[in-house]
């Protein structure tokens, strides 16, 4: 279930897994996502100041990023009911990834039910110094750019996985994969 806070620094999202059962395993151990759009980077880094909630976050299966979105397709309704899919990715260093990312977008012209898209390297400088450190390669779990669609439903998102231009976009994409996880949630 989603929960939907915002005023004060941030808006958030909150919600449970539902991932499509051939997906389950993508989740990786994950059964929350939360999204957080910080109104002021500064309050980020201040939240990621805190050893408690750094610790917290690094003891459960989490990820933790900075990403600022490149929307692509924005969905008419896009909160209660709506449903996300968030695929993270960290790709291998030889990858195209120009043409991957471009790929994944011209997904959006032939699968309708894709209602909105946005997608984003990670904006790694969460920590103090400018400069990816450990800690903050654990808290993305070395993952570097999320893709988030949008659907109307869960019909919607099962009709996409199994469209014949999702299938020959994976062709393309796995093979320039190190590694991956997808998390679904439905707004309430």
């Amino acid at each position: 279930k989603i929960k939907k806070a915002s005023g004060g620094s941030a808006e958030i999202l909150v919600g449970s897994c539902t991932n499509a059962p051939a997906e389950k395993e993508f989740a990786r151990g994950m059964t929350h996502i939360m999204l957080a759009d910080f109104k002021d980077p500064q309050n980020l880094k201040q939240t990621l100041d805190s050893p408690e909630i750094v610790a917290d976050l690094v003891a459960i299966p989490s990820l933790v990023f900075d990403f600022h979105p490149n929307v692509v397709k924005t969905a008419e309704k896009n909160g209660v009911g709506s449903l996300k899919h968030t695929v993270f990715i960290k790709f291998k260093t030889e990858a195209p990834v120009g043409a991957l990312v471009a790929g994944y977008i011209g997904l959006t012209d032939k699968i309708e039910e894709m209602k909105g898209f946005e997608w984003g390297p990670f904006a790694n400088d969460m920590n103090r110094n400018g400069v990816a450190d450990k800690q903050e390669v654990e808290l993305t779990n070395g993952f570097e750019y999320v893709f988030i669609t949008t659907f109307y439903s869960v019909k919607d998102r099962d009709a996409y996985l199994v469209h014949e231009a999702h299938d020959a976009y994976l062709q393309q994409l796995v093979p320039h994969m190190a590694d991956f996880s997808v998390m679904d949630f439905v707004a309430y």
